[in-house]
């Protein structure tokens, strides 16, 4: 029941053109419909329903009760379906993670943020917190220029910028 104004649809507009700039290489034209880009969107709409339910849970239920078997259930799906996803994998090789303190502070990482989206999402409107949570792209862009040495084209930079503003008209309605 939560509500939304013009600001938030005009939000949401502008997140969606931004991304299909990230997507759209030096063309605006429809990205190709590869695998990647299929498994993302499934991931999206699972992940998309999967936060609604916590939010509809977090009324109820102390965020540390989803947490433990949320991470439980990842780990468990991840034994099976790895063998899959790395069959599927274009860099099976390199694919690996083999580095125990890599995996660690990555799930540490993401352990920690996922209590703190928890929280947020138990005190604050879902369709106010989850907009923010997916600055993420905004941040993995910067870090891949930083740490990868990726390079942008205008397309990026400027979807990037796209998401940015829809995300702050979302949060700001």
């Amino acid at each position: 029941n939560e509500r939304a104004n013009i600001l938030n649809y005009l939000g949401v507009f502008i997140i969606l053109l931004g991304i299909h700039l990230l997507l759209s290489k030096n063309k605006l034209k429809l990205p190709k419909l590869d695998k990647p880009l299929v498994m993302l969107f499934v991931a999206i709409l699972l992940l998309s329903i999967y936060w609604l339910l916590t939010k509809n849970f977090l009324f109820g239920v102390e965020p540390i009760n989803l947490v433990i078997p949320m991470f439980l259930f990842s780990a468990i799906t991840m034994a099976f379906a790895y063998p899959k996803l790395n069959s599927l994998s274009r860099m099976e090789g390199n694919s690996r993670i083999t580095n125990k303190k890599s995996i660690f502070a990555a799930s540490l990482f993401g352990s920690l943020a996922t209590i703190l989206i928890y929280f947020a999402l138990s005190i604050g409107d879902s369709s106010k917190v989850n907009p923010l949570i997916g600055l993420q792209m905004v941040f993995i862009f910067f870090m891949g220029l930083i740490f990868f040495k990726e390079k942008p084209h205008i397309n990026r930079i400027i979807g990037t910028i796209f998401i940015i503003l829809g995300t702050y008209f979302i949060y700001a309605g």
